[in-house]
């Protein structure tokens, strides 16, 4: 799982997550980051997702680069969408 070095993170960290659906914005499980300086994007996660991905504080990027490396044929078009 590749991730472009002018990526910043923010208050969330390197975590794949979920907002509330209340929340402006609201996206299905994503990362939070500056990107090119525009200062806060949501950067989708697509494909094959894992349940902490939905609980509170998400799942780090270390975690699902594991995964996709442990897993590859399940987890093959899964990714950031950049």
């Amino acid at each position: 799982m590749n991730i472009p070095p002018p990526l910043g993170f923010n208050s969330h960290g390197d975590r794949i997550h979920v907002s509330p659906p209340e929340s402006p914005g609201y996206v299905l499980p994503h990362l939070t980051g500056n990107f090119e300086g525009k200062p806060t994007i949501h950067v989708p996660y697509v494909g094959q997702t894992t349940l902490p991905m939905f609980e509170k504080g998400g799942q780090s990027l270390g975690t699902v680069a594991s995964l996709h490396e442990r897993f590859p044929s399940i987890f093959r078009n899964s990714g950031l969408k950049f």
